[in-house]
């Protein structure tokens, strides 16, 4: 048996369905989209096998996405993002590596004076942004290879899941590319909310943006969004549906922007990732400061409209 053939009888032997929607929980009435996508070579960034098979849903009632990417996976967890955070974390030494920052001005103020868990994350690249505006800032992650490089860079972290959160002080958390990991996100949201202080405590939240203008444009040609084939990405809120949930928790959302990698040279326009192409715009944007300047014009853009890659939500109560 060949790998080809090795590849299709592992996607066969898995559940092909999902019945009811993972944020609200709704029975879906309306056929997936099912997606074959087969690339060469996998673009920076992300942690997809060559070959994936994707059924993906829209719920009527929530407005949300459920999906079920299926794929030969990789050694490690599918939950584990290190690899991917570690080459943001590397761009960072050429420029800032987001076209909109993940801690705007109007919200340095308001954390300066917290103690933050930042859940999930990763390499570290957040969370020492964090720490430069906030009180103290604590990492946690299931990966001991993110834990090992926040400790290697004087970060006070720890490895494991939300467990461990009931052993450390903090009034507030992050989570960056977390959400998306999880079946029950709505459940794992009133948990996480159950540990924080009742007052004065805030969450920042930021996970792919569905109604991006990349999503947007893979969905008008019926091609697949980079984001619906990663592996372990099953969970897409809607902007409504999580504000209205975090309320239910006496969280309000204080701001809500967009924002987008534009370290890793992605063409805003293109349908497919273009492997290429994207380490020809790189070298540009890093060699020539105008094209750099009209690279991330495009993308500011883009998050003045709320169409950028990455949804980023500041909630208090």
């Amino acid at each position: 048996m060949n790998n080809s053939q090795k590849i299709k009888k592992y996607i066969s032997s898995k559940k092909k369905a999902i019945e009811n929607c993972f944020i609200c929980g709704s029975n879906f009435k309306n056929p997936p989209k099912i997606f074959n996508s087969k690339i060469t070579y996998i673009p920076e960034g992300l942690d997809r096998s060559n070959r994936v098979k994707s059924y993906i849903y829209w719920c009527k009632k929530c407005n949300s996405f459920s999906c079920m990417p299926i794929q030969k996976q990789k050694k490690y967890s599918e939950s584990l993002c290190f690899e991917a955070s570690k080459k943001t974390l590397d761009n960072s030494d050429s420029f800032y590596p987001y076209s909109s920052s993940l801690i705007p001005n109007s919200i340095k103020d308001l954390i300066k004076s917290k103690t933050f868990v930042d859940y999930g994350c990763g390499a570290g690249f957040f969370t020492r942004e964090l720490q430069k505006y906030v009180k103290k800032v604590i990492g946690v992650d299931i990966d001991p290879s993110s834990i090992k490089s926040l400790k290697e860079n004087n970060i006070e972290a720890y490895e494991g899941d939300k467990k461990v959160l009931e052993n450390l002080q903090f009034d507030s958390i992050s989570m960056v590319g977390v959400l998306e990991h999880f079946k029950n996100p709505t459940d794992f949201l009133r948990e996480i909310n159950e540990i924080l202080p009742k007052k004065n405590s805030l969450f920042l939240i930021y996970y792919p943006n569905t109604n991006s203008f990349s999503s947007l444009l893979c969905r008008f040609f019926n091609k697949p969004w980079d984001m619906f084939l990663e592996p372990g990405h099953y969970s897409f809120p809607s902007k409504k549906f999580l504000i209205s949930e975090m309320l239910n928790s006496n969280f309000k959302c204080k701001k809500f922007w967009t924002t987008s990698n534009i370290s890793r040279g992605k063409n805003p326009f293109g349908i497919v990732r273009n492997v290429v192409l994207e380490e020809f715009i790189r070298s540009l944007i890093k060699k020539y400061p105008f094209i750099k300047a009209v690279y991330v014009l495009l993308f500011k853009g883009l998050d003045f409209l709320k169409l950028g890659d990455i949804n980023c939500y500041f909630f208090y109560r």
